[in-house]
């Protein structure tokens, strides 16, 4: 999992901060590439002692739903995600 951590904390994603379309779809594409392997091994022990449990549900959540999955992979394949 650590491994999978520093993947994603080198691909630089973009802030929200501006939320816009092309940031939405930037993410997305950056993500793409480790999002099954995170999928496949998240383990959210590590963050139980956290002060945002309720974002760690959702993390949770998010990652085990196929429905989440389906969206996520729709936002890729609209508009300027080509």
């Amino acid at each position: 999992m650590q491994v999978i951590a520093e993947i994603v904390e080198k691909c630089k994603l973009p802030t929200f901060a501006a939320w816009r379309w092309g940031t939405l779809c930037e993410v997305c594409n950056k993500l793409s590439g480790y999002l099954s392997s995170l999928v496949a091994h998240f383990d959210p022990a590590p963050f139980r002692t956290s002060r945002d449990l309720a974002t760690l549900r959702l993390v949770t959540e998010a990652l085990r739903s196929t429905q989440w999955l389906s969206r996520f992979e729709f936002l890729r394949w609209d508009g300027e995600c080509r």
